[in-house]
Order: structure tokens, then sequence, then C-alpha cells
């Protein structure tokens, strides 16, 4: 037995020699290539050539991968545009077709291409929800309902809540009609309070306000129509002309390219602020955040009563020209009694309030006073969508950009017949009972639909009776009768209050200030 166990420990030592002696020379292999590399990178003024000369070939062979995204220097192919007529033609054919939704079932199991498709499809749809491109939405919400697939819940709320954010009556009514042909389709309660509240402050014409209320529509009531049935001609022609003014651009989305590369704009439509029409020329010396600046120049004869009183000129006083149109304006030159204003189109940002960042009308200068806002962030001024910018508060406005040599083909009357046949694509009755809450309680959400109806037809109507009164008495008959008051003059302002950072849901609190008026 011992003479076992000593041959046994004879044979361990000797083996854990041989794997010392291994490990020795594989330390000095591995020591002599290092520094025969070494001296081979001294040699070559420290780069290994034979390694360049393979990268440089592999990097000369490898093909870009078609699915990297395109950098700022590369030429991008343009959008392709899509009609009007193309898009209500394929929401037509889904609302008959016997395949709609039935491969919903089978979205759990879905694999290989099929679920990578449609995964794409989806992913598309949130970076454009993300965007704020909503005929891309559309386009893409149509594509996912084509291959037999329902448009995800919450999808469907971004684009019901963002169709309403800018005018656009072809977005809105699509949105509308996307929740149409889908009968399963269902609508929380916040995503609709924020739609509502965005169209009833934002002065939305009735016929989209009464078409959205249907959504909160018990089944077992009727449906709202378009307008009122006591409408007289008078109010149906303004509804009509409203409904105009908010038409919109359907493809503002394709025209961001094309908007970065325009020399001369020009804009149309503008009523808030006339001033705003007309031709603005691109300055090639300012550009902002990387978007071209454009400029248009106004000259306005100088009021000389505004001369008056004391001197408005800085510390120092008067100048000289304001001293001359004082003391000798009989003397003065045209040249001197017109002033030029200039008119700024550019991109604004800002690190305090995001919500602030888009493309601005502005007076003289990019910092200067806002006139008009629109939330895009396009390479080049947005076709539509615009708010004119009035004591803080934001107004939609019919603003249109266009090419100057389109502006001769803006027509009103095929305007107004396109956003009342967008109109009319819509059917009430299958919009009603969409509303869904939290708790899927069938019986709250009739009883919240039915009264937030009723309070806002209330509503609407109380401002139908203001229309027509101030709109047909005249102004004495308005004051005699206690409606207007006139001649007050403003005596002391106060109580302001800033915005506040939590609001209701869909309303914009641009704060408040409080004022007193004294009759003499």
């Amino acid at each position: 037995r011992s003479g076992g166990r000593g041959s046994a420990s004879g044979r361990d030592r000797s083996g854990s020699r041989k794997q010392k002696r291994s490990r020795d020379r594989d330390r000095d292999r591995s020591r002599d290539r290092d520094r025969s590399r070494d001296r081979d990178r001294e040699k070559d003024g420290g780069r290994d050539r034979d390694r360049d000369r393979d990268r440089e070939r592999s990097r000369r062979g490898r093909r870009r991968s078609p699915s990297r995204s395109r950098s700022r220097d590369e030429r991008r192919d343009p959008s392709p545009s899509y009609s009007v007529e193309d898009l209500w033609r394929r929401l037509e054919h889904l609302g008959t077709w016997k395949g709609l939704g039935k491969k919903d079932r089978q979205r759990p199991d879905l694999s290989g291409a099929e679920k990578s498709d449609l995964r794409a499809l989806e992913r598309k749809l949130e970076k454009r929800l993300t965007a704020g491109y909503r005929s891309s939405c559309i386009r893409t919400a149509l594509a996912i309902l084509e291959r037999g697939y329902w448009v995800k819940k919450e999808h469907l709320e971004q684009m019901l809540s963002q169709s309403v954010q800018r005018p656009g009556v072809h977005q809105i009514c699509m949105s509308l009609k996307l929740v149409q042909i889908c009968p399963p389709a269902q609508i929380g309660m916040e995503p609709f309070l924020r739609g509502l509240g965005v169209l009833v402050q934002r002065n939305a014409p009735v016929q989209l306000v009464r078409m959205w209320l249907n959504l909160g529509m018990p089944q077992q009531s009727r449906a709202l129509k378009e307008l009122p049935y006591d409408y007289d001609e008078e109010e149906r022609n303004l509804a009509a002309q409203e409904l105009e003014d908010a038409l919109g651009v359907i493809t503002d989305d394709e025209e961001d390219e094309k908007g970065a590369e325009r020399k001369t704009i020009f804009i149309t439509g503008c009523k808030a602020r006339p001033e705003l029409n007309g031709r603005y020329e691109r300055s090639e010396d300012i550009t902002a955040y990387r978007r071209p600046v454009y400029e248009k120049i106004i000259e306005k004869k100088i009021q000389r009563d505004k001369g008056k009183g004391k001197g408005k000129g800085g510390k120092g006083g008067h100048n000289a020209l304001e001293l001359k149109m004082l003391l000798m304006p009989h003397m003065l030159t045209e040249e001197e009694q017109m002033q030029q204003e200039i008119l700024v189109v550019h991109y604004r940002k800002d690190a305090n309030m995001p919500g602030r960042n888009g493309w601005y009308i502005s007076r003289n200068t990019c910092s200067g006073e806002s006139l008009s806002w629109n939330a895009r962030e396009t390479r080049g001024p947005p076709a539509g969508g615009w708010f004119v910018i009035r004591d803080r508060a934001r107004l939609p406005d019919p603003i249109r950009i266009v090419d100057p040599g389109q502006v001769a083909n803006e027509n009103s009357s095929a305007r107004r017949k396109e956003a009342v046949r967008a109109l009319q694509m819509l059917d009430a009755n299958k919009l009603r009972a969409r509303l869904v809450t939290h708790d899927a309680c069938a019986a709250a959400a009739e009883y919240f639909g039915h009264f937030c109806m009723l309070m806002h037809l209330e509503h609407m109507e109380e401002l139908r009776q203001i229309k027509r009164r101030t709109g047909r008495l005249p102004e004495g008959e308005l004051q005699r009768l206690g409606w207007t008051l006139d001649g007050l003059p403003c005596t002391a302002v106060f109580g302001r209050r800033e915005p506040k950072k939590v609001t209701m849901i869909g309303w914009e609190d641009t704060g408040s200030e409080m004022g007193a008026a004294t009759r003499r």
C-alpha cells in the first residue's frame, strides 16, 4: 500500500511539472509575438498595414443597410402625395369589407414576417403620433386595417386627440371615420374630454363639435345632426363659412421638404390679422435653428397726433425726426412720413416651456412680438394649422402658406364644397356609444355622455343667441338695451394671475387679469 501511494504521488508531481512547462512556453510565445508586433508598428509608423488594408477593403465593399436612417447631408426622396379622394375611397372600402378585423384574434400567435410587418407598422404609427403628422397617421392606420387587424385603442385615442389640435376638417372627419368603421372601437373618458375641450375653447365649427358629441351619445338616443333644425339661411351660411375656414391642408406633413427649399412664400386667408397676408422673401443671411427665415417689409404712414404729450424717445427725450414731426410737420418728406415694419416668419425654441416650440410670425425680429404661432416642428413653414396670438390667447385662424403661383387658384366655392363633402362622409348613428370608463361600466358611460352632451348643447345655443343679437341689432340699440357698453375709460388693472401648470383636460389656461372701468 505504501508503495502504491508513493507511485501515485510521483505521477501527480510529474504531471504538474509538464503543465507548468506548457504554460511557460505559451507565455514565451505570446511575449515574442507582442515584441514582433511592436517592431512592425515602429517600422510602419505606429500602424499595422495589413490590418488597415483589410479594414479599408471591408469598408468599401460593405453596403449600407436599407434600414439605417438617412443623415442630414444625404438627399431625401420626396414623400409621395396622396389625394383626398384616394383616402376617402379606402375608408369607404374598409367600411364594407368583410375581412375587416378577422385576423385580430391571431395577433398573439403571430410569428415570422407577418409579425414583423405588423410591428413595423405600429412603430411607424407611434413615431408619426409623436411627430404630429396627422395625415401620415391616418394612412398608417389604414394599412393596419387593410391587413385585417384592428388599430390599438391607445393609438386610436391619440389620433383623435391629435386631430383636433390644429385646424383641419379632413383630418378630424377621417379620424372619426376610423372609429365609425371599427365596431369594437372605444374611447376613454380622458381623450374624449381633451378633444372636446380643445374644440370648444378654440371656437371650432358647430358641425365638428356636434359630430364629436355623438361619441358620448347613448345607443338608445337619437344622434345629433350636423346643424340644429331651426337654423335659418343666414346662420347656415355662416356655419358653412366657419367650416370652410377650418378646412386646413390634407398634405401638410408632405410639405416639409418643399417648404424648406422655397425662396418665396405667400400667406393668404388670415382674418384676425390681415396685415400678415402677402409675399415673404427668404433671408440669405439669417437662419433659426437650421431652418429658413422669411421676411416681409410693410410701410406705414406715421400718425402725427401720436407725438403729442410726454416724450417717448426714452430717457434722452425725442430724437431729431420726432422733434421735426412735432414742430415742423409740413417740412417732412414722403420718406420721413413713412415708417417701415418687418414681419418675420421663423422657428423658435423655448428650453423652459417645450410646449411653446414651433413656427412664429413675429414683428421686426425673431425675438419680437409674436403675432401668430404653429406647433409643428417642420423644416419649413407649415402650410396650415396656424393660430393668431392676441392678449396671450391663441385663436385658430385659416392662415394658409402657398407658393406665389397658387394664389390665383384659391377658390372659396370649391373649398366650401370640399369641407361639406368631408362632413357628409360621416354617419352620426354609427358614432354613438363609444365611451368607456376605467371599470367598463356601460351605465356610467351612458350617464356621463348624456349630461356632457346636454351641457355643451346649451353652451352652443347661448353662443348662438349672442351672435344673432350682436349681428342683427345696431350698436345704439344694443347699448340702449344694456347688452353692450361703450365709452368706459379703464381706470385700473389689477389681479394678474399667471397660468396654472395643472388645468382642466383639453383646456389651455392663459392666465387672467382684472380691470376697472368707470362711467362718466
